[in-house]
């Protein structure tokens, strides 16, 4: 669901990106707008919006990964538990099939590991494009005020918006990179999981393994 940060227009404080911000616009130069410049500052504040429901989003694609890390985890208990029954009954088919389990849910496991550092990085990510769009929310409030010759306009100085901007910018391409980095280890891990994950499905019949049985979700496939 979008946030509700109209009132952001009024240059108030977000917690934690704005804290990042060197230059921001003072609240007081924006009163003496008229409506009709405040409704330039929409655009910018839209995307503001938007960043922020990604960084949400990444926010619970964390959550979501860590639900299914401890499924997969009690996976690999209860596969070890039916193993001992097995062999306990002398059910040697039963048994290999358990073995299979535990090795495709172990895999699992370490493969939602390692998506689970992408997840951590990516919202790294979210959080920079986050403090990117207020760095250009305030420079368009910056340039408004300068445009408008607003009493006190002379203390704004707009190179340092523009600076502060590329600034942002430029610390989003790094976690850009270091997300790019970690998604190629989560391809790695992925690989063998898969194929511990079509050696228990062909061992159970289709009854362990398969993609539909384990419900899937889109960060697995």
């Amino acid at each position: 669901m979008r946030r509700n940060i109209g009132w952001l227009l009024w240059g108030a404080v977000l917690s934690g990106g704005c804290a990042d911000l060197s230059k921001t616009v003072p609240r007081s130069l924006l009163a003496g707008l008229s409506v009709e410049n405040k409704l330039a500052l929409f655009e910018a504040e839209n995307e503001l919006a938007i960043a922020w429901d990604e960084h949400e989003q990444a926010v619970h694609k964390i959550l979501e990964v860590k639900a299914a890390m401890s499924e997969a985890q009690e996976q690999v208990s209860i596969s070890r538990e039916d193993k001992a029954r097995a062999e306990q009954k002398k059910n040697a088919k039963g048994a290999q099939v358990s073995a299979s389990a535990i090795k495709s849910y172990s895999a699992k496991v370490d493969y939602l590991d390692a998506v689970l550092d992408a997840a951590r990085v990516r919202l790294r990510v979210k959080e920079a494009v986050v403090v990117v769009a207020e760095a250009q929310f305030e420079l368009v409030k910056a340039r408004l005020i300068k445009k408008n010759s607003v009493d006190g306009a002379q203390n704004i100085k707009l190179p340092d918006f523009e600076q502060q901007v590329e600034r942002c910018v430029k610390r989003v391409r790094q976690r850009q990179q270091e997300l790019a980095a970690v998604e190629k280890h989560v391809a790695e891990v992925k690989k063998p999981y898969l194929a511990q994950r079509d050696q228990l499905d062909k061992m159970s019949g289709g009854g362990l393994g398969s993609p539909w049985a384990e419900d899937p979700t889109p960060w697995l496939e």
